[in-house]
Formats: C-alpha cells, structure tokens, sequence
C-alpha cells in the first residue's frame, strides 16, 4: 500500500508540474519552514529564510535556502543552491528527520577549531536521515532512508564559523528501512514559487516510510553550512491520494487494460 501512495505521490507531483508557463505558481503543498535560530540583525543575516544566509557567511543566491514544503507525503526543499551539482565544489548534505521532538538546531556542535569535516555522534535527536545521493552529472538521482539511533556517525559541515548550521551528512550507523527516486526540478523563477533570487530550484522525496500521522522536524544544510534550512509539519493521519489523482491512475489502467484487449482479440 505504501508504495501505491509513494507512486501516487510523485505521480500528483509530476501532473501538477507538468506543462508548467514561467507565470504560473507551482503547488508544492503547505509551507512548514521554521526559524533555524541563528540570525543577527536585519537583511541577509536576519530572522527569515529568504534571501537570507548564516551569520557571516557569503550572501547571495546561489548559497540560500529558502523554504521547505510538504504535499501529502512529499517533502520539498527550496533554494537558489543547487542541490544536484553543489556550488563551487561545496556539495550538498543529507536530510535530516526528528519525530519525537527532541531536536537540537541552532547551536554549535563542536567546541573545536581549525576549519575541517569532523565525525560526531549523532547528538543531535535525529531519528530518520535521508541519506542523498545526487548526480550532477545525469539525472539518475535516488535516496536512502536509514534509522538513527545515538551512536550513528555523521559529519560537521567544512567550517567552524557555521556549526550551528548542524550535521550535514550521514557516514554510518543506523538501519536502512527504505529507498526512493529524488525529484528535481531546476531554474524555476520567482513567479513560479513566490520566492526572490531570480532562479531556484527544488528537491523531493517522500515521506512514506513515517506513518500517517506522524509529527517531524526536519533538517538540511550543504557542506560548508553557508545556509541551514528548518521545518516542521504532520502527515495527514490517513494518507488519502487525491481524488484527481486516483482518477487519471485509474483512467490510465483501464486504457492500459483496453489496448491489451485489442491486442488478444
């Protein structure tokens, strides 16, 4: 059953982007972008999440993170970074999964010095990872899902001034219980997603290894944390696809199934 609604899913995604005009809004469900707790003043190192980065670091688009959405059970990142390719060699992190409230974000997570990736412990409350694996190179992008429990291992992101910006990459521990296709969709503008920069883009994957009802915070950052992006939402306690939805599947099904017929007669 979960993997029918995983399909339907990407499947809702990929109608409701389909044929898409620069003019038109794309849908990417409710917005549950959250504060990530670490700003200072106004403008880009201020209390919002877009065109806004971490204090001190490089500000422009390239390096913001903008939001985070969820349609049904499909999680969407936002940003002018490129999820798939990275910018200038500094390349993306995994996604971070809490659902039973005990995150921690928005404070340092090493008292070390020296810029450099360090191996921690996972400290941090997360109980899920979506462990990323993109290719910039083609469009084969898939993911992981693994359990976390305390003594898996993950990494700090390249500089000391953004660890706040949390973990940024699962390396071991934990129990996979799961896999799936990212959906990636790229040089969007401002009109289709409400967003300022010029250009963005936008990474999927799905939730349905949670089950329905199920309360998460989620966490992401790239490699040298120039940006942390937070949010926090349910999924629906019955994951019900919509019924526009249902209905091209099953008008589909029945060509499929009509074509067949007059193949065998």
């Amino acid at each position: 059953m979960k993997s029918l609604l995983t399909t339907l899913s990407l499947a809702t995604l990929l109608i409701t982007t389909a044929g898409l005009h620069h003019s038109v809004a794309l849908d990417l469900g409710t917005d549950i972008t959250i504060a990530d707790l670490n700003s200072r003043g106004e403008g880009w190192y201020g209390d919002r999440e877009d065109q806004e980065t971490e204090p001190g670091t490089i500000t422009n688009q390239s390096w913001d993170l903008e939001g985070m959405f969820l349609r049904g059970s499909q999680l969407s990142l936002v940003g002018g970074y490129d999820f798939r390719q990275g910018e200038h060699k500094i390349y993306t992190g995994d996604i971070f999964i809490d659902v039973d409230g005990d995150i921690v974000y928005g404070q340092d997570i090493t008292t070390l010095r020296g810029n450099g990736y360090q191996a921690l412990s996972n400290s941090f409350g997360y109980d899920y990872v979506i462990d990323l694996t993109l290719d910039g190179n083609t469009l084969s992008s898939s993911y992981d899902v693994y359990q976390l429990d305390a003594s898996a291992t993950l990494l700090s992101p390249y500089y000391r001034l953004n660890d706040e910006s949390g973990a940024f990459r699962y390396v071991a521990g934990g129990e996979l219980i799961g896999s799936g296709d990212v959906f990636y969709q790229s040089g969007l503008s401002d009109a289709e997603l409400g967003f300022l920069g010029g250009r963005h883009n936008v990474l999927s994957v799905d939730l349905s290894f949670l089950n329905p009802g199920t309360a998460f915070t989620a966490h992401y950052t790239m490699g040298c944390g120039n940006d942390d992006l937070m949010g926090s939402g349910s999924l629906a306690p019955t994951a019900t696809p919509e019924p526009g939805t249902l209905l091209l599947l099953s008008s589909g099904m029945f060509a499929v199934i009509g074509l067949l017929r007059k193949r065998c007669a």
